[in-house]
């Protein structure tokens, strides 16, 4: 636990939540606290049960409450995750349900839950964190938005071809199959405890029902379906409907062309009419709308954020990576790639090029504070871009920088976001 002294309040004490009557004052937190809308705090009183009680991933001292003497005025909640970064998969977590008591807020309870959550992180193993969240709140805590989110429109004609059916707990691997396909960077690892979870929850359905801010719209129906060509999975959508429209908020599929079937087989499904997508916009199903003609608006996700608890960490994961984007940059032959020291170096010729953090040689150097790192890894900034606003700097270098970390669109699922 961590105390401190709270203003005459008492001594701030932080432990697990060990008991029943633990987790049923944090459903109470969460339901006082949490109630943006009519219901929304019901329904994240039922996800946090959900979640502790039946997701097999998180760990025994995860859920994390404050007390002022015996009184339990706070709680946050650490989900352990792998995050997909480029083919790598890093150790990470998701923190949620980070509630505080309204008599005893502005007193720094939630600093401290924070710190004590990234303590108990890094005993675990865990190189980054997501949470969704207010950035003016968060930022001053080291974490920075870094994800993208992306909204598709299409009027959708469908012929019905193929066959959508509902998802069932015996598609669990092909439903891993094929999220395989289509996992951003950014995103959690689609496994089998994830798919099980979700088909045994279905989760986000309860807090849709009643949150108009996740899609604009309340959502009275939700489904997952696989879609089916000659009695192969070939694609799943996870879809709602509310106040006369649909909106799919998860797909994935196996190869461009099965992307337009399954958009004709939601037509048929779902009938002719508007249809709004909020995928990835790299997104296999997404890339097919365009081709239909539909439009795709990206921009930045303000409520997404990231904070990267151990950068060297991240880097050294990243290390295969980093090596075969360096094969691309022509200048750069014979350059060599590795860790020394907890830090990134690149040597060509004996000669050291970068060092993560304090990137330099004899001409130039770069240094970026952990929040830039963390966008820069993901993609939403590129780091050459950087370099260039801070003055003349050789080609090679920039190239060099552009190559190591390019531009992306990291991306969370809905479904993901806890």
């Amino acid at each position: 636990g961590r105390g401190g002294v709270m203003d005459g309040a008492g001594v701030l004490h932080i432990r697990s939540a060990v008991s029943e009557q633990d987790r049923a004052v944090v459903q109470a937190l969460l339901q006082d606290g949490f109630e943006v809308r009519p219901g929304v705090g019901t329904a994240f009183a039922r996800l946090y049960e959900q979640v502790v009680m039946q997701d097999a991933r998180v760990i025994s001292n995860g859920s994390r409450v404050a007390l002022l003497g015996e009184r339990i005025v706070g709680h946050t909640l650490l989900v352990p995750r792998f995050f997909y970064l480029d083919g790598v998969w890093v150790p990470g977590g998701i923190v949620a349900m980070v509630v505080v008591a309204q008599d005893v807020r502005a007193q720094g309870i939630g600093r401290a839950l924070l710190q004590d959550v990234e303590a108990l992180a890094r005993k675990e193993g865990m190189m980054m964190l997501h949470l969704a969240g207010d950035i003016g709140y968060y930022r001053r805590l080291g974490y920075v938005e870094g994800y993208v989110q992306a909204r598709g429109e299409l009027e959708i004609q469908g012929s019905g071809l193929g066959a959508l059916r509902p998802a069932r707990k015996t598609d669990v691997q092909d439903l891993v199959r094929l999220a395989g396909h289509e996992t951003p960077v950014g995103a959690v690892r689609p496994d089998a405890e994830r798919w099980a979870w979700v088909l045994d929850t279905r989760y986000p359905a309860d807090l849709l029902r009643v949150n108009d801010l996740l899609l604009g719209f309340c959502a009275g129906e939700d489904h997952c379906w696989v879609f089916e060509e000659a009695g192969e999975v070939q694609g799943y959508a996870r879809a709602c409907r509310g106040e006369g429209q649909w909106a799919i908020y998860e797909a994935g599929v196996l190869d461009d062309d099965r992307a337009e079937g399954m958009l004709e087989a939601m037509g048929g499904e779902l009938g002719d009419g508007p249809l709004t997508l909020f995928l990835p916009p790299d997104n296999r199903v997404m890339q097919a709308v365009v081709r239909a003609g539909g439009k795709v608006n990206v921009q930045s996700d303000p409520e997404l954020l990231v904070k990267l608890l151990d950068i060297p960490g991240v880097l050294n994961l990243l290390q295969p990576v980093l090596n075969r984007r360096l094969t691309g940059v022509n200048t750069l032959n014979g350059v060599a790639l590795y860790m020394e020291q907890g830090g990134l170096v690149m040597d060509q010729d004996g000669v050291r090029l970068a060092k993560a953090l304090e990137i330099e040689s004899v001409e130039w150097k770069v240094s970026l504070p952990d929040m830039g790192w963390a966008r820069a890894i993901l993609g939403t900034d590129r780091l050459g871009d950087r370099v260039r606003d801070g003055g003349e700097v050789d080609r090679d270098v920039l190239e060099l920088f552009d190559a190591l970390f390019p531009e992306q669109t990291p991306y969370f699922w809905l479904a993901d976001s806890l």
